[in-house]
């Protein structure tokens, strides 16, 4: 990645980062809600099959819809955590029809079990997002633990 950047090859090197580093780094972090949670994987696929057969899976990331399909499990509020892959897929549709994607990010907070987002991390990331002008921030901000900035996966 080094020897990238200094070649000035910035895009290549932002690539080569992203699938030696952050996908292995994302997919432990969904391997670990499909054992935390049955209905995850299951809830996942159902969400990418209803967007391919809408036609909208080119307009979202896979990593976008896991994620934003993660955050139905993990913060569920006011209800429990989808039980079965249906319940899961409702509750992501409503998420992506209620949630004000223009004005605020969607926190996804992959430490459930260790060290939940402080205040501070949160309130950073909301900051970060909001100070990006409209031109340069895209739809969909999804910020995790590691991606203060929630532009990882959605650009």
């Amino acid at each position: 990645v080094r020897v990238l950047l200094a070649d000035g090859l910035k895009r290549e090197a932002s690539l080569l980062e992203l699938s030696l580093s952050h996908r292995p780094s994302h997919s432990q972090s969904l391997a670990s809600l499909c054992h935390r949670f049955a209905a995850f994987s299951d809830t996942v696929r159902l969400c990418k099959q209803w967007l391919s057969s809408s036609l909208l899976s080119s307009s979202i990331p896979p990593e976008a819809i896991e994620l934003t399909v993660a955050h139905t499990f993990i913060s569920p509020l006011p209800y429990s955590p989808p039980s079965t892959p249906f319940v899961g897929l409702m509750r992501f549709l409503t998420l992506l029809t209620t949630h004000s994607w223009s004005s605020s990010p969607l926190i996804v907070d992959l430490n459930f079990e260790s060290e939940p987002l402080s205040d501070d991390a949160f309130s950073e990331c909301v900051n970060l997002c909001t100070t990006l002008s409209a031109s340069s921030r895209p739809p969909l901000l999804i910020c995790t633990s590691t991606d203060m900035q929630g532009m990882r996966w959605t650009r």
